[in-house]
């Protein structure tokens, strides 16, 4: 789609208010919500010009349970539905492709990615508030199952100077990290 979804925590916030007041959405939501990809968003196509497929996209909390994002019944996007409250400063959805087809009829390799980026900013948290996260959700569109599929991440990590990054893992967390190695004093 060519396009990065972005909404910040102030749009939330507010939708949230205004819901909480009466279970109801009085004021007219923010027109980053309203053009939020989520599954079934009945305002999207007004933005875009052509409706969602109907598959999951981005992420958000459903707060009705039918399935569909809708922000005038308090639905509101959120980096994961399992954890409601988390609320980023800043989210970002974005869809992107691979496919690898040899002939017309048959795609080894096709796979849709879809990816939600996210961060938070917490009063005395510096290295929060310089961390960005991301997820990826791997679909696959081929014609053909598989029993293994590899990805790699790309990744050159610039903090300051370039001589003293390191990077990292931490599998058991699901997380990639990148940082600096000299310690960081305040003052």
């Amino acid at each position: 789609w060519w396009h990065v979804w972005q909404v910040k925590r102030y749009a939330v916030e507010s939708l949230l208010a205004d819901y909480a007041f009466d279970q109801k959405i009085d004021f007219k939501p923010d027109n980053q919500l309203l053009r939020w990809p989520g599954r079934g968003n009945p305002y999207f196509e007004s933005f875009y010009g052509f409706a969602l497929p109907n598959q999951d996209l981005a992420p958000f909390v459903d707060i009705d349970n039918d399935g569909k994002y809708d922000p005038y019944k308090g639905d509101y996007p959120v980096a994961d539905p399992n954890y409601k409250s988390k609320i980023a400063d800043d989210l970002c959805w974005y869809v992107f492709n691979y496919s690898k087809c040899l002939g017309k009829a048959n795609c080894d390799i096709n796979v849709e990615i879809q990816a939600t980026s996210y961060s938070f900013y917490v009063p005395n948290k510096y290295a929060v508030n310089l961390s960005i996260y991301t997820d990826y959700k791997l679909i696959n569109k081929s014609n053909i199952s598989s029993d293994s599929f590899y990805v790699s991440i790309y990744s050159d990590i610039d903090i300051d100077c370039r001589f003293d990054d390191f990077g990292g893992c931490s599998p058991g967390k699901n997380a990639y990290y990148g940082y600096n190695s000299v310690e960081m004093t305040s003052g």
